[in-house]
C-alpha cells in the first residue's frame, strides 16, 4: 500500500531541520575560530604547557641524550605550530583589509 503525495512535506520539514541544525553548528563552529593575538597567546600557551609536561615525562623515562632530544622535539612543535597560528592571523586580517578595500572601491565607482 502506497500513500499519496510525492514526499514534498516531508522535503520542506526535513529541509528546515537541517537549516536549523548548520546555523546552530555555524555558531558553535564560530566558538573554536581565533580571531586575535591574544586568543593566539593563549592557545600557544595551553600548547607549551603541554609539551613541557610531556617533555618532563620523557625526560624520566628515557634518561640521557635520547630523552632530551624527546624534550626538544615537544618544545620545537609548539614553536612551529604558534609561528603558525600567528602568521595565519596575520594573513586573515590582511586578507579581510582587502576584501574591505575592493568592496569600497566598487561602491565609489557604483557612485561615479
Amino acid at each position: 500500500m502506497r500513500l499519496g503525495g510525492n514526499g514534498g512535506l516531508a522535503r520542506t520539514l526535513l529541509g528546515d531541520g537541517l537549516n536549523k541544525g548548520m546555523k546552530m553548528l555555524g555558531k558553535i563552529g564560530r566558538l573554536f575560530v581565533i580571531k586575535t593575538n591574544w586568543e593566539a597567546y593563549m592557545i600557544i600557551y595551553a600548547l607549551a604547557l603541554g609539551a613541557v609536561e610531556r617533555g618532563s615525562v620523557y625526560i624520566t623515562r628515557f634518561p640521557g641524550f635520547g630523552g632530551k632530544l624527546l624534550f626538544l622535539a615537544c618544545t620545537g612543535a609548539v614553536f612551529m605550530a604558534g609561528g603558525k597560528i600567528l602568521d595565519c592571523i596575520k594573513y586573515e586580517k590582511a586578507a579581510l583589509l582587502a576584501k574591505a578595500e575592493v568592496a569600497v572601491r566598487e561602491d565609489e565607482r557604483k557612485a561615479a
